[in-house]
């Protein structure tokens, strides 16, 4: 048994392996983080690259969600469904094509992308009272002959041809009979579905040190410390091998603010809104590296709590730069929990003592950043904390940018003033929060219609459902 998979499928398997949730293939490897000697070693690297390979269902006569599951990929192959009286029933209940229109099954969305695909699971207005449909996913396929492609109602099939010239070991061997698109070619694929900020954010992903979630991109939780698949430059050297591939055109343009060694999610919407164009509602920085070590100097290392700093983000050719402090940072919730613990159990010492070693982890991190800013600023950096107020508060980041403006006139003598025009402008600005709003986690709708309204456009609804599962 074999089975190739590509584009959105491949991206779903990729993220499990990295997330560790496919138990029959290799887990993912830690990657280095901040103060972590961990090893660095991608997840892939253990695997062997391959040429693309036709499906082979055998000793199965066909293909089916038993297949799947035999392969490992259970979470592929889960097509139960409930019925009516609220019993499992194990018959594919199938939409009525107004149902379908309804979801945008099948559709493409405003403006030519088509990100949107078949959900897995959505309620049916036209079907019986308590009635819930499960709808087949996608089943993304690669295939060597055009005569040998997957015949089977949930696949959709591309055709590699061994002499169309895709780049040798384009895919990659799982074992189990089971094979992916490579990081790169999967970069390339997802070009021709999706739009360029998330295409962008993406590219973050492959090339830096977390994975999203494979069920829930947007809102699941993901894996931090896990090593790249990928890197900028591997992804630009297979392009360029490519470019007969269709997206790859798009591919090399939105690799032009990808950039190396995100550490998470929110850390890489932040470079992508400093680095898009103001065609694509971004600040258009000109470029900022992500994570780079501050050594300190030799008078003040005798002084200081580490010897080096790592800055989120720096923008390059300044001396600015952007650390993000997320919800969880100062783990606040467990304070809150602890002391709530304490009052429930004040006869209890362990409650108690819980409760101070939380309060000091605390304070032991506000006051590891206090120093971290002193000692970044020693070494000649002004570095701007961005909280996730700023991030959801409507024109919050463009305080933030607007301040790292100020500091990069005062203290690098550069004229900002087409970046100070485009945070200033009434148009830019709502669009430019729209477009946050939709990379970040939950529903914000209400918000984006809101601001749409106030830019004098209109927000259809096909746009906002684009850009919510565009991951």
């Amino acid at each position: 048994m074999q089975l190739t998979l590509n584009k959105s499928s491949a991206l779903r398997i990729l993220r499990a392996l990295r997330c560790g949730k496919l138990p029959s293939h290799a887990p993912a490897n830690r990657a280095r983080g901040k103060g972590d000697a961990a090893v660095t070693r991608s997840p892939l690297d253990a695997f062997e690259r391959i040429d693309v390979r036709t499906p082979d269902p055998s000793p199965r006569k066909r293909w089916t969600n038993a297949a799947l599951r035999d392969m490992g990929l259970a979470f592929l192959a889960n097509t139960t469904s409930s019925s009516p009286a609220g019993q499992g029933d194990r018959r594919i209940q199938k939409p009525d094509a107004k149902t379908r229109r309804a979801f945008g099954a099948g559709s493409k969305p405003a403006g030519g992308s088509s990100a949107v695909e078949d959900p897995v699971e959505k309620a049916s207005d036209n079907m019986k009272p308590r009635a819930r449909v499960r709808y087949l996913e996608r089943i993304y396929v690669a295939t060597a002959d055009p005569d040998l492609r997957l015949q089977w109602s949930r696949a959709v099939n591309t055709v590699y041809a061994r002499d169309a010239g895709l780049p040798a070991g384009s895919f990659i061997d799982l074992g189990h009979g089971l094979a992916i698109s490579s990081p790169e070619l999967l970069f390339a694929e997802m070009a021709a579905v999706m739009d360029i900020p998330h295409l962008v954010l993406l590219g973050f992903e492959l090339c830096g040190s977390f994975s999203r979630n494979p069920d829930d991109p947007r809102n699941g939780n993901g894996r931090m410390n896990v090593a790249p698949v990928t890197s900028v430059e591997a992804i630009r050297s297979f392009i360029e091998q490519a470019k007969w591939l269709r997206g790859s055109d798009r591919a090399a343009l939105a690799l032009e603010y990808v950039r190396d060694n995100a550490w998470s999610p929110t850390e890489a919407i932040a470079a992508t809104m400093l680095l898009l164009p103001a065609g694509e509602f971004g600040y258009e920085i000109d470029d900022c590296t992500l994570n780079v070590r501050v050594e300190a100097s030799q008078n003040l290392t005798a002084f200081n709590d580490r010897e080096s700093r790592v800055p989120d983000m720096l923008l390059c050719g300044t001396r600015v730069g952007f650390n993000y402090d997320g919800a969880v940072h100062l783990n606040l919730k467990e304070v809150v929990g602890a002391a709530q613990d304490a009052e429930r159990h004040p006869d209890e010492p362990f409650a108690q003592t819980e409760l101070e070693r939380v309060m000091r982890e605390v304070r032991a991190k506000v006051v590891d950043d206090i120093r971290r800013n002193r000692e970044l600023a020693a070494a000649g950096y002004v570095v701007f904390p961005i909280t996730k107020e700023d991030l959801y508060e409507e024109g919050g980041f463009d305080r933030i940018v607007m301040q790292a403006i100020e500091a990069i006139e005062a203290f690098d003598s550069r004229n900002m003033s087409e970046t100070r025009r485009l945070v200033n402008s009434r148009y830019f600005k709502a669009k430019r929060q729209q477009l946050i709003w939709s990379l970040l986690p939950g529903a914000h709708e209400k918000r984006m219609a809101h601001a749409s309204t106030r830019s004098g456009g209109e927000l259809h609804p096909a746009q906002v459902i684009e850009v919510m599962i565009g991951f």
